[in-house]
């Protein structure tokens, strides 16, 4: 006697899912075990380390904002990354940049070309003078926000 597939149970004998047979259920579990596998590589862990801490973004942790020259020297290039971040934002917010820059920011990620910029100046305008002492007198008094700003307009990009 043929019975359906979809039946509960055979009519004649009452065995429960008689369509079923052992290489459907192999079959069904295959197929459920490569599904897994396929979901997992697309949205599984890639192959980085787990340090047990989500990856900070670019933008994130600047600390330098009220620091001085001296300081920028030896911050983490992060650090200083981010602090920049964090200045071109406020320019941006506060709307003094040119509206030539201001226009083409969307996103944060928009920053990034900026913070970099000024990141890099900033390195230079604070590049450590071989000399402790003229270092010292050179940078303790340069404060990195407001050279920031300096270095800013000089670039051409506030109002």
């Amino acid at each position: 006697m043929d019975v359906s597939k979809k039946a509960k149970a055979c009519p004649a004998c009452g065995v429960k899912k008689p369509g079923l047979t052992w290489k459907d259920t192999a079959m069904g579990l295959a197929f459920f075990f490569v599904l897994v596998g396929v979901v997992s590589l697309f949205f599984g862990s890639d192959d980085k380390e787990d340090t047990g801490s989500a990856e900070r973004e670019w933008y994130s942790g600047g600390t330098l904002h009220q620091e001085n020259g001296l300081a920028w020297q030896t911050a983490s290039e992060e650090n200083r990354l981010a602090t920049c971040a964090d200045i071109v934002y406020a320019m941006h917010d506060k709307g003094i940049f040119k509206s030539s820059i201001s226009d083409n920011i969307a996103v944060v990620d928009d920053l990034k070309p900026y913070a970099t910029e000024l990141k890099n100046a900033l390195d230079t305008a604070f590049e450590k003078k071989p000399n402790q002492e003229e270092n010292k007198n050179l940078y303790t008094n340069q404060l990195v926000s407001e050279t920031a700003v300096m270095l800013s307009t000089l670039m051409g990009w506030l109002e």
